[in-house]
């Protein structure tokens, strides 16, 4: 969400140079931890210790752009108190301010609909300076919008440019810390997404160092600090390849989605894919035979019962028993995310963010309604029956989703079930092998 414009350093900042603002998470960072908490199964952190603390000066957040505006929930969450750069669209009508607020810039493809994209840019980039300046702490997406494609983006000028005005100001004070996403899933609810922290850019030149080549370095060692954080393939195919079989390596394993791919990133060796194209192959093959018996796929795989099939078939009653009230319960709001995402969506990486703009608000404002009706109506018992079976629901949608898939495979498709156990066994061997 970042321009390529450079900084009009002759603009006077509003506060002398010594004074430091102070920055406290809005209410706009506990909405967003919320909304992380509500959609997502799991948020897990790697390189936590990279992250600078609050009070140490300023900081600048260069973060991947991956699926749509619901990245800067996640890491508003995560590294509040911030202040994002964010597309003046997005803040156009009181329904988007209710999600986003922010220094507000125009993205290339919007400059057609703005007439004044110039000043609204060039204000945003001496805000930012101005906050930087102050010991304040700026979030960027590089990119300048999303994408779920095997690379990243071209990463625009504008965050360099600020970096420079920073040094030339004599100031050595700022940190740049580089932030990846990665999502199991991105379209889906209470799937799981791990936000990885890389390790502080170098801002150290020698004094005779120009600014053409102090800007020059500076862009190279932030895309490579950002591809550090990321993951960038070839092809979707190879995309494709990476994800799934990287996701296969976590099952029943205490190895994380993110170190897998990064470890497949430069190629996945020979045996692991020679196993992975043959499994595919099974896979279609069972799907050819029984179409009528659909094989149920999670993050591309068909997961099986690894213990006994009578002890996951137990766990779906149990878990279903208590996940299935809650469901029922707020049944309206779910839809009405689901139809948002439906007919608005426009591309996979935005699917997630309507049904959380529609969805969300739509179930806080379902759940006060139950619960004020059932308090005014004499009921406190079931107000707190909705609160209590909501809640649980919310944290076992995950693992009943699972254990749901896991039993229907097993159960339709037995067959299958030993050519995945020995497939998930080959990929284990090869990945302790290299």
């Amino acid at each position: 969400m970042l321009p390529s414009r450079s900084i009009d350093s002759s603009a006077p900042l509003p506060l002398a140079e010594g004074d430091r603002i102070a920055m406290r998470p809005g209410w706009h960072a506990r909405f967003h931890r919320l909304i992380a908490w509500l959609y997502f199964d799991r948020v897990t952190v790697t390189g936590r210790e990279h992250l600078p603390g609050s009070e140490e000066g300023p900081v600048l957040f260069l973060c991947l752009h991956r699926n749509g505006a619901v990245d800067a929930f996640v890491y508003h969450a995560l590294l509040a108190p911030t202040r994002f750069m964010v597309s003046v669209q997005l803040c156009r009508s009181w329904f988007g301010r209710l999600f986003f607020s922010g220094i507000e810039v125009v993205r290339d493809k919007d400059r057609a609909k703005t007439p004044d994209a110039d000043r609204i840019n060039q204000q945003a980039m001496q805000e930012c300076q101005d906050l930087l300046a102050r010991g304040g702490r700026l979030t960027i997406f590089p990119e300048g919008t999303s994408t779920l494609g095997p690379r990243h983006l071209p990463f625009r000028a504008g965050a360099s440019h600020l970096i420079l005005e920073h040094l030339k100001a004599g100031r050595s004070d700022l940190k740049i810390i580089p932030l990846g996403i990665h999502y199991e899933e991105p379209s889906l609810f209470q799937r799981r997404v791990e936000v990885v922290i890389g390790p502080p850019v170098s801002l150290d030149f020698e004094e005779s160092t120009s600014d053409r080549r102090r800007l020059l370095a500076i862009k190279e060692r932030t895309s490579a600090a950002l591809e550090v954080v990321g993951i960038n393939v070839a092809t979707e195919q190879e995309q494709e390849d990476v994800q799934h079989i990287a996701f296969a390596l976590t099952l029943g394993t205490q190895h994380e989605y993110f170190a897998m791919m990064k470890r497949l990133e430069r190629g996945i060796p020979a045996p692991m894919l020679e196993a992975w194209r043959a499994f595919q192959q099974a896979i279609r093959d069972r799907q050819a035979a029984m179409p009528g018996l659909p094989l149920v796929l999670y993050q591309g795989i068909p997961l099986f019962p690894i213990k006994p099939v009578p002890v996951y078939v137990t766990a779906f009653f149990l878990f279903g028993t208590l996940w299935f009230p809650g469901v029922w319960l707020n049944l309206p709001p779910l839809l009405l995310g689901w139809l948002a995402a439906r007919k608005m969506a426009d591309d996979l990486n935005v699917v997630s963010l309507w049904k959380i703009m529609v969805g969300v608000p739509a179930f806080l404002l379902w759940g006060a309604l139950v619960v004020l009706i059932a308090l005014l109506s004499g009921h406190p018992a079931f107000a707190l029956m909705y609160v209590v079976a909501t809640l649980v629901s919310q944290q076992l949608t995950h693992r009943f989703q699972k254990v749901a898939i896991a039993v229907n495979n097993a159960l339709r498709h037995p067959e299958l079930r030993r050519q995945a156990l020995v497939f998930h066994e080959q990929l284990i061997r090869e990945v302790d092998r290299s």
